[in-house]
């Protein structure tokens, strides 16, 4: 690992760029595109999985609800109440990496 922080937008197109020998803004394009599907893919209007280039699938998974409950106030150390979350369809995003990921981190 060369690197110790992420790619920004630009960096990462730029490097789309050189390796697929297209201009840096029409990678840019590409890009921004690809974030579009995949969050159209993930949308409530979406089938709630997409799978990013063989890398990773992304999938919406359905978050469980919790009844009312007596917990403690970590400042205090009195007894409250902590208010009941109902159950959602589409609550969080959840990741998996694929072989061809699992593959380059186990190498």
């Amino acid at each position: 690992m060369s690197e110790t922080r992420a790619k920004t937008k630009a960096e990462l197109a730029r490097a789309v760029s050189q390796r697929s020998n297209v201009a840096p803004k029409d990678a840019e394009r590409v890009l921004e595109a690809f974030a579009d599907v995949a969050l159209a893919e993930l949308s409530a209007d979406g089938p709630g999985v997409v799978t990013l280039l063989g890398l990773v699938r992304a999938d919406v998974a359905p978050q469980t609800g919790r009844a009312e409950h007596m917990g403690r106030n970590p400042a205090t150390g009195e007894p409250m109440t902590i208010a009941a979350r109902p159950a959602r369809l589409r609550g969080k995003v959840r990741l998996r990496s694929l072989k061809r990921l699992r593959d380059v981190l186990e190498s």
